[in-house]
């Protein structure tokens, strides 16, 4: 993974490109809690050259949207890749992350969740009708 920000008034953008894993997770929620030192600080993570998106990447986003929270501020996901997405859909965290959308009045919008899905097993089939083969008993 590697990390790069810019600043452009008093938004602060990091780029991350490649895999987010359990050996650089951190790395992130440590440049996010070092940009929280500004007053008010808005930050907006560009998710959209992530490969690889771990467990240790959605615990470092809620860390990072946490430090921002705390520090007065807001963290946002700009353009998260549909692995990322997926993910955090999966995960259950979603609802708990904004999205950068310009289109949108306030430029901020929760990203839509992904159509959660259950399914509930019946357990082995039988036939009710049909006597067990003595052969396999």
């Amino acid at each position: 993974m590697s990390l790069a920000w810019d600043r452009d008034g008093s938004l602060s953008t990091v780029s991350v490109v490649g895999d987010i894993d359990m050996s650089n997770a951190h790395l992130l929620t440590e440049l996010v809690e070092f940009l929280c030192r500004t007053p008010t600080p808005l930050i907006a993570v560009d998710l959209s050259a992530v490969r690889f998106f771990g467990a240790h990447g959605v615990s470092a986003l809620l860390r990072a949207r946490h430090l921002a929270e705390r520090a007065g501020g807001r963290l946002t996901l700009h353009d998260p890749s549909p692995f990322v997405r997926r993910v955090l859909g999966v995960a259950g965290v979603i609802r708990h992350l904004a999205l950068d959308d310009p289109s949108s009045p306030a430029g901020v919008r929760p990203i839509p969740q992904f159509e959660e899905r259950r399914v509930q097993s019946a357990g082995p089939q039988r036939n009710p009708t049909r006597e067990p083969d003595p052969q396999l008993a």
